[in-house]
């Protein structure tokens, strides 16, 4: 009877420990996050510049 009771109050405990685990993130998955919004900032850089560079000419 007391491990019937245990057992309906541990279920809830470990579907929420289940869910925690899967939103966990590793260092692997920060250092590629990082190295994709580098190589964004740096295209989106690029392009201002373009940009930039094209109105100057366009202006002078």
């Amino acid at each position: 009877m007391t491990s019937e009771i245990a057992g309906d109050r541990v279920q809830p405990v470990l579907a929420e420990i289940r869910q925690m685990r899967e939103i966990m993130v590793t260092k692997a998955d920060l250092a590629a996050t990082e190295t994709r919004i580098v190589k964004w900032m740096f295209g989106a850089l690029m392009a201002q510049g373009a940009f930039i560079i094209a109105v100057i000419k366009l202006l002078g």
